[in-house]
């Protein structure tokens, strides 16, 4: 009799812990099949997944915004389910995927332009440099495509083709006339080192995908005349608009060259929010 009670109670424990087990599991399943995953997490990740255009435009940095707003409305839903609701690490990604672009992009642009304003000064500076010493071939190689400058036309061809076209007097090189007959230059040079110059401001920089360009404005102090006691100090503005080009040879290899587009001088004012207008 006490073999039968204990048979029973022990077939009867394990009866009931098979039950209990197999309860708890299916407890666990019901609660896992009753959570959804945020639709909103989901879409913040796939949003966030394009914010990285942000770095090829800048106007690409919506889908940053959008990504953080998803995932931040994800965040909510989540918070306010009681538990019925998941996917509260797909919303960390796509917020830290919307933050990285969003900071990252226009500080990488913001460190590009400055790169670019100094190359700019650079180039302006060998211009002013060449202005002043009256050196019209290399100013005219400046003007011309970077291309042209380092593969075709050297320093001794730029003095051979001036000399071959301004002693051509049947028929003069109207282009070579134009341009050494420049206002700009022959003031430069008139003045040498009498003119100091020094940067005005910046009254445009486009910034494309192969051509990017700048307008610079500078200031021109021109010291009075030590053999003339009636010349005095005077001050005049000269516009320089240099550009450069980003180019792949056929090899593929990449170039990248400046050229000096326009030099000109003439009265400049200033707009309503106090930025210099260049007048024509």
């Amino acid at each position: 009799m006490a073999k039968k009670e204990a048979l029973q109670k022990t077939s009867g424990s394990l009866f009931d812990s098979s039950l209990s087990n197999l309860a708890y599991a299916r407890s666990e399943v019901d609660e896992q099949v009753s959570k959804r995953l945020s639709p909103l997490a989901v879409a913040s990740v796939v949003v966030g997944v394009l914010s990285p255009l942000a770095f090829v435009n800048v106007a690409c940095v919506a889908f940053s915004a959008v990504a953080a707003l998803f995932a931040i409305a994800a965040f909510v839903g989540i918070d306010r389910s009681g538990g019925e609701i998941t996917g509260r690490k797909l919303a960390s990604l796509g917020l830290a995927l919307a933050v990285i672009t969003a900071v990252g992009a226009p500080v990488r642009r913001a460190v590009y332009r400055m790169e670019f304003e100094r190359q700019a000064a650079d180039f302006c500076e060998v211009w002013f440099d060449a202005a002043k010493n009256g050196d019209a071939c290399q100013i005219r190689q400046m003007s011309n495509p970077y291309w042209k400058r380092a593969t075709i036309m050297s320093h001794q061809d730029e003095v051979d083709y001036f000399y071959r076209d301004m002693g051509n007097d049947e028929e003069p090189h109207y282009m070579t006339h134009n341009f050494l007959a420049n206002p700009t230059l022959l003031t430069l040079y008139a003045l040498g080192d009498r003119a100091r110059h020094s940067f005005y401001a910046t009254t445009g920089t486009l910034l494309t995908g192969n051509t990017e360009s700048a307008s610079r404005v500078y200031a021109v102090t021109c010291e009075p005349d030590p053999s003339d006691p009636n010349s005095k100090k005077q001050t005049f503005f000269i516009r320089l608009v240099c550009s450069r080009v980003h180019a792949e040879t056929e090899e593929g290899e990449k170039l990248v060259g400046w050229t000096m587009e326009t030099a000109d001088y003439g009265a400049m004012k200033l707009d309503e929010k106090g930025l210099p207008v260049w007048e024509e």
